[in-house]
């Protein structure tokens, strides 16, 4: 605040305070906001042109609080502390508190973490009924080669057996044949898995927040709605664990060879099933199950691969699934009932769409060093290489352009960057795309795994980054 009121003299008379009774008698800071809880006194440091404090120093080295001993606390801290500690109990313990983490980062990087006790929010709950109770190893199986994002559940088979039971003539063919109807055929995991593809519609899912009107919406419903908008428009496929190949290759043709007789309307919709076969593929029998509701339609290419029952919405990604099952590479396993893989190298079409994004977030953090830039080169007749000093001196930063260069344009009286305009010419020219921010940062990146393992009274898991 005192920095700010130094500015407000520069402002107003051409050079900077003297000393803090300047900045008093000129009424440009009131003395009684500036009581120090600590006790200390404030200064104005004219050779480095930025306010002190006897006790916490200045904003570029400011003194650690654990170094002060605390003996009283005065009604407004108390008051301000409670106000903290009733935001925290609202709103975060839904979540977590409080959490252990250990960091360790070689060879790959790896954040082992535990949050406790257990979360008692609704979104915890809801995804707490997705999983198993124990936990035990969760295979990860060799995904196709265009997949670059993997959700892998330890459901439990009752939960998978009643997903599958919902979907159109199922309970037809369970009924039918004794063997199938107790579903002891299926497993405990299931996967989804979404492979490489340019999109239309982003969804940004740092974006994503309890919403309160008009209608509540919870966190889980917005990203289940925002990965079925993700899945309209990029090629993907479910994967579901079976322990008899046999009765499952048994359930998709009999399946297949009665499908359309389960036509039903939504109200006035039409809608209509269909099945049939292809030629099969490295002796993988392929069934195309299609729904259509009104004027959409979307198909599935159903087959048994290994131990798992996979509909892919592409025939080539069920093809790519087949190809990684009779490859030669051991599964991954992790403990717990949740975990998720990020593959960078799988990302071709996908990386033109981040980079983007990217750089759009890149602008906009670009743009917000503009003005204060500008001021102070007002302020003080110095260059865009002497700003760094006096801001590092007033508020301990320097201003940094991720993929360009800041620059003064005289003529127009602005202020710039080579990389991104600014706000009134606002553009996205990264002069050498190869050494980008972007690039650098997604180019040492390799795979990313991250787990749960959630029990009675606690979360758990790890992070994994592996650069490349």
């Amino acid at each position: 605040m005192l920095n700010n009121a130094s500015l407000f003299h520069r402002l107003e008379y051409g050079r900077s305070p003297k000393n803090l009774t300047e900045l008093i008698e000129g009424r440009f800071i009131n003395p009684a906001t500036i009581t120090c809880p600590q006790g200390g006194a404030y200064a104005f440091d004219s050779q480095q042109d930025t306010s002190t404090s006897s006790a916490f120093n200045r904003i570029k080295y400011l003194t650690p609080i654990r170094e002060f001993e605390i003996l009283k606390v005065s009604a407004q801290e108390k008051s301000e502390y409670e106000r903290y500690q009733k935001r925290l109990s609202s709103f975060w313990q839904k979540y977590f508190t409080p959490v252990a983490v250990r960091l360790s980062t070689t060879p790959t990087t790896r954040i082992d973490y535990c949050l406790l006790p257990f979360a008692n929010g609704d979104d915890w709950k809801f995804f707490q009924n997705l999983l198993r109770e124990d936990a035990q190893s969760l295979q990860l199986s060799n995904v196709a080669a265009s997949v670059f994002s993997s959700f892998n559940l330890l459901a439990g088979r009752e939960r998978i057996a009643q997903a599958l039971q919902v979907l159109p003539g199922v309970d037809g063919v369970l009924n039918d044949d004794p063997t199938l109807t107790d579903l002891n055929w299926l497993g405990d995991r299931m996967s989804v898995q979404f492979c490489d593809a340019h999109t239309v519609l982003e969804v940004d899912p740092t974006r994503l927040r309890n919403l309160h009107s008009p209608f509540p919406i919870g966190l889980p419903y917005q990203m289940a709605a925002a990965t079925g908008l993700f899945a309209a428009a990029a090629p993907m496929y479910v994967g579901i664990d079976v322990q008899d190949q046999e009765k499952a290759n048994r359930f998709l043709q009999k399946l297949s060879s009665r499908i359309f007789l389960h036509q039903q309307n939504f109200g006035e919709i039409d809608s209509a099933i269909d099945a049939y076969q292809l030629p099969p593929y490295k002796d993988h029998r392929i069934h195309v199950v299609s729904y259509q509701i009104y004027a959409a339609r979307i198909r599935f290419y159903v087959a048994v691969v290994g131990d798992q029952l996979v509909a892919a919405t592409e025939p080539f990604v069920l093809n790519q699934v087949i190809d990684a099952a009779t490859a030669d590479i051991p599964p991954r396993a992790v403990s717990g009932q949740f975990a998720v893989r990020l593959n960078t190298a799988a990302m071709k079409k996908l990386k033109d769409d981040i980079r983007i994004y990217w750089e759009e977030r890149s602008r906009r953090a670009s743009h917000k060093n503009v003005m204060p830039i500008y001021t102070l080169i007002h302020l003080y007749g110095v260059s865009v290489e002497g700003v760094d000093a006096i801001s590092d001196a007033k508020y301990g930063v320097t201003y940094f352009c991720p993929d360009g260069e800041y620059r003064f344009d005289a003529d127009r009286d602005q202020v710039y960057s080579t990389a991104y305009g600014n706000r009134e010419e606002a553009w996205q020219k990264v002069t050498d795309p190869q050494q980008s921010s972007f690039e650098k940062t997604f180019n040492r990146l390799q795979d990313v795994l991250f787990s749960v393992q959630m029990t009675e009274d606690s979360v758990q898991g790890q992070l994994e980054v592996r650069s490349k």
